[in-house]
């Protein structure tokens, strides 16, 4: 005798298999300018999303604490660059807009998401190689400060030094961890 749950089993089996068969792809056709409207719009959001985000960036860092859906519309609090300052592009955790014909900025990502989509319409394929993407990078990111050495030019090894030595000084001041170069690795107490 076949039990309930058996028969459960095998209809979910059965629906579940079913739902994995290959399915033909289709071929969508839109107009030159329905694209472009697409892809503009595509960006508008992007653009939105990252400068809503900058109001809220590094707000919290240190404080073990994180905003949530509540805080919403509350006022925005000072991050760690604004010196007790709230973000300057709104004072509460709100969308941030521009009116039309205002330039959008780019945030540090924007740069980044760009050029992708540049490799992708050059190479001609959604899916980047590898080399593809370290050409690129090695083509198109480049990093120049002020008041730094070398002219302010960074090299791509003198990023991963800086970013290494950030994080090994926040495991060892922030975290009470500790840095093991014999193994390469950060000890971070209370971490298995």
């Amino acid at each position: 005798m076949v039990t309930c749950m058996a028969k459960w089993g095998l209809w979910f089996l059965i629906v579940f298999l079913a739902g994995c068969m290959p399915v033909e792809p289709q071929e969508y056709t839109i107009s030159r300018a329905r694209y472009a409207d697409g892809l503009e719009g595509f960006w508008l959001g992007q653009s939105i999303a990252n400068w809503t985000g900058l109001v809220t960036e590094m707000d919290k860092i240190g404080t073990g604490a994180f905003y949530t859906r509540d805080d919403w519309g509350a006022l925005d609090q000072p991050s760690i660059w604004g010196e007790g300052v709230p973000s300057d592009l709104s004072a509460t955790i709100d969308f941030v807009f521009r009116e039309p014909g205002d330039v959008w900025g780019a945030d540090d990502d924007t740069d980044i998401e760009y050029m992708y989509q540049y490799l992708m319409a050059q190479h001609g394929t959604a899916r980047l190689s590898p080399e593809q993407i370290r050409d690129g990078w090695l083509t198109h990111i480049h990093r120049t400060r002020q008041n730094f050495s070398g002219n302010g030019i960074d090299t791509f090894p003198d990023m991963a030094r800086t970013g290494i030595s950030i994080v090994d000084r926040v495991v060892v001041e922030e975290m009470g961890g500790r840095v093991d170069t014999t193994r390469s690795m950060w000890i971070i107490p209370g971490v298995d």
